[in-house]
């Protein structure tokens, strides 16, 4: 079943008032490539016409039973996660890189932590066959600063951003000696001298002398609490009035007051005040309608701004945002006034009882007419294996999952060399590979267990406070239980 001609993208579809912006033109491209991607996949449901009397390369009648089997093989083939290409992609990011890389040497701790998270995520070995695990804690170590902090590579200053990778990477390397790498008092020092005191307009420093935004925030809380350290005298600095100052009109978060509102700096501010126990701080039903609207009705993916197109990252950054919002369901309802139903241990907001502002800028997160997956097609009809599932009772998404997984499944797979990309027609990185495969991650466990292509595409679940498994996580916690 094709998409109709009338749900193609097309210039008209566009409310441009006549100025049309490279970033439109852009829009409408990227649009057509996906349409046709999804009309290649839709393509494959067969009808008995089309099959009964088509000769078989043996030169009989191709039956249905058989033509039909070949197409639902072909659905699940583009729906597959390319484990073992996506593996040896990331292996390559931990070995000798190209000269096209000098330019992230202050990055390098970023690489590792990409490659070993996207590597947990395919639960694969977090080394290649000619490393080790103690030779990147041991560069992990060379990597740490003598008063505290890591920066982005050996010798460079201390980072908040780089820090918070750093830590990451040892908590998800998990060894002994990978979290005993972290002098913890020293780190929880550095953390303090980034804090900005509420006299001086508050929020955190990523580094000595540099930018205040709502990343240190995150960067400092996720860090204290992945290394078990308490989080009190980091929240008496003002940090909770700072990020609650960078909620937009519009109801995103922004880098700093008075920014225009992203859906990187949004998780940030979320995943920080859900870390520091503060969502109160907050307009979380500002926060939702915002959050609604990234999610594209065409592709299922997520762009990061208003009218800026779809971005493979954005499925952690915007997915990873509603997976906090399901953890904490409470905050958010206590601000709505709106019952909820409980069932099978995870939250649903019945419909009728939504506002209507909810309600209408929620339903192009639930496969409306311009995203389909056609009818009959393994992927939305379980019990059939491509589709594992635990049926929600009576209720209501705040966004789609299953079409956010499609969209990197069909759209962001480098099928041939590896690696998962931003978009349709640029290159696999280890950033969107990493968050591609985060952002699957948390589709598929965010509203009980939805899982597009079945058994052989189940990730492990990620813990979406930190952007680490969950269990690499605890295993990191029971560790640091003692005091420093």
């Amino acid at each position: 079943m094709a998409m109709d001609s009338c749900t193609r993208p097309s210039r008209d579809r566009f409310q441009t008032d006549g100025q049309w912006s490279r970033t439109a033109e852009d829009q409408v491209e990227l649009e057509d490539v996906v349409a046709d991607m999804l009309e290649e996949f839709q393509a494959k449901t067969v009808r008995e016409k089309d099959v009964v009397r088509r000769p078989g390369s043996s030169g009989r009648e191709t039956s249905v039973t058989d033509a039909l089997t070949t197409q639902e093989e072909e659905k699940r083939e583009t729906l597959r996660l390319k484990r073992e290409l996506h593996v040896k992609h990331l292996h390559r990011a931990l070995g000798k890189l190209p000269k096209s890389f000098r330019s992230l040497d202050a990055s390098r701790v970023w690489i590792v932590y990409w490659a070993v998270h996207g590597l947990s995520c395919l639960e694969a070995e977090l080394t290649p066959p000619e490393m080790d695990k103690d030779m990147l804690v041991d560069f992990l170590r060379r990597c740490q600063h003598p008063d505290g902090g890591i920066g982005g590579c050996p010798g460079h200053l201390p980072h908040l951003a780089a820090s918070y990778a750093g830590v990451a990477a040892l908590v998800t390397i998990g060894t002994e000696s990978a979290l005993a790498c972290v002098d913890r008092g020293k780190m929880a020092q550095f953390l303090l001298s980034m804090c900005i005191p509420p006299s001086e307009g508050g929020g955190i420093t990523m580094h000595e002398g540099g930018e205040v935004d709502v990343r240190g925030a995150f960067a400092m809380l996720a860090i204290a609490h992945m290394l078990g350290l308490d989080k009190r005298p980091f929240l008496e600095r003002g940090v909770v009035d700072f990020i609650q100052r960078c909620q937009t009109f519009d109801g995103g978060i922004a880098a700093e007051p008075t920014c225009e509102a992203h859906g990187g700096y949004t998780y940030c501010g979320l995943a920080a005040l859900a870390l520091a126990g503060r969502l109160d701080a907050l307009d979380l039903p500002r926060l939702v309608h915002w959050l609604v609207h990234r999610q594209d009705a065409l592709s299922g993916g997520f762009h990061g701004r208003t009218d800026k197109l779809v971005d493979g990252c954005y499925s952690w950054w915007q997915g990873a945002s509603f997976s906090i919002l399901q953890e904490h369901l409470g905050e958010y309802l206590a601000q709505t006034c709106v019952p909820t139903v409980f069932a099978e241990g995870f939250g649903r907001l019945p419909p009728q009882s939504l506002p209507d502002e909810c309600a209408e800028c929620s339903a192009a997160c639930m496969f409306p007419s311009d995203f389909s997956l056609a009818a009959g097609t393994p992927v939305l009809t379980p019990p059939e294996a491509t589709l594992r599932h635990r049926p929600p009772s009576e209720g209501f998404f705040l966004y789609n999952p299953l079409a956010q997984q499609a969209w990197s499944l069909i759209c962001c797979q480098d099928v041939e060399s590896g690696g998962l990309k931003d978009k349709p027609g640029t290159p696999a990185d280890f950033y969107h590979t990493c968050y591609n495969l985060a952002g699957i991650a948390a589709a598929q466990h965010v509203y009980g267990m939805q899982v597009l292509g079945g058994d052989p595409n189940v990730l492990p679940s990620i813990d979406p406070k930190t952007c680490v498994l969950r269990d690499r996580l605890e295993f990191a916690l029971h560790h640091f239980q003692s005091p420093l």
